[in-house]
């Protein structure tokens, strides 16, 4: 059994980070403080292809075909409902979630 201040040291170093499904961590380039950033870091982004629809997100925001506010409600939620639910990553709800409401606007992701 790993010893507390092992466990402690392993999480610290990034030792037992591993991106889901084995995929890549994501590389998300976004300025702290953006729209992207705080999506990615929020919904917990592992892999290209989800990074890509955040990209198309946050586009669907910036020409004002989504309200920025609905978008961050609807992280905030698949955020909260991963921890009621101990999901570990919260992207596929946020995905499904934007998808339906962008769908009701009229607004293809």
């Amino acid at each position: 059994m790993i010893g507390c201040r092992a466990l402690l040291v392993a999480v610290v170093l990034g030792v037992l980070a591993a991106p889901v499904d084995g995929a890549e961590p994501a590389v998300v380039r976004a300025e702290p403080g953006t729209l992207e950033h705080y999506l990615a870091s929020r919904l917990l982004v592992t892999n290209p292809r989800d990074a890509a629809f955040l990209e198309d997100v946050v586009e669907a925001v910036r020409s004002g075909d989504l309200p920025e506010s609905l978008v961050r409600g609807t992280c905030e939620w698949a955020a909260v409902r991963s921890i009621r639910h101990g999901v570990r990553y919260p992207f596929p709800s946020f995905r499904k979630a934007i998808e339906i409401k962008a769908k009701r606007l009229g607004v293809k992701l």
